[in-house]
């Protein structure tokens, strides 16, 4: 039996969403993520302080790897007679959360976005073990040179590459939502 106003096909066609409701949701579903993962290093200090010690073991293998004498301990590396201690701020855990957030939060079938937060996470981990590294080298041989490019251009490189990620991941999605 037809319907006031259509056909009874009408029904099981799915409702359009507006461009600006998607945004919207996006943005508070991302704020939510990005908030509870926050809360998550909050009560779970511990987390940091692993993701410390991995970052700085990770560094310093890959060093020795490559036949470069450093000394590893704790959360720091020494070369050179130059020791460098890796900070929570010093490894990928806050742009791991920022990339995770957007991707979790984006409009997409799970398994994209469990495949883009793998890949993104396994990139960002790679990318920050370069930095480091490129880091500790500047220390050693020109501590000028380091101070300004840790303090001013790795930050904001490293937000670019986040936003590379995101991006790429985006195009990713996009392109498989419509095959």
């Amino acid at each position: 039996m037809a319907r006031p106003g259509g056909s009874h096909l009408a029904r099981s066609q799915p409702r359009a969403v507006s461009p600006g409701r998607t945004i919207r949701r996006f943005i508070v579903r991302f704020a939510l993520t990005w908030t509870l993962a926050y809360m998550l290093l909050v009560f779970l200090p511990g987390i940091e302080s692993a993701v410390q010690r991995a970052t700085t073991v990770s560094v310093g293998l890959t060093l020795r790897m490559a036949q470069v004498p450093v000394e590893i301990r704790d959360a720091t590396l020494n070369m050179d007679g130059v020791t460098f201690e890796v900070i929570p701020e010093c490894t990928s855990l806050i742009a791991s959360i920022l990339l995770l957030s957007a991707m979790v939060s984006f409009p997409t079938a799970p398994r994209v976005k469990a495949l883009g937060v793998v890949a993104g996470l396994t990139g960002l981990w790679l990318y920050n073990m370069l930095r480091v590294m490129v880091l500790l080298g500047l220390a050693v041989h020109d501590p000028d040179l380091f101070s300004f490019i840790h303090l001013y251009l790795s930050q904001a490189v490293t937000l670019v590459f986040v936003w590379a990620l995101f991006v790429t991941w985006l195009r990713v999605a996009v392109a498989r939502a419509g095959t």
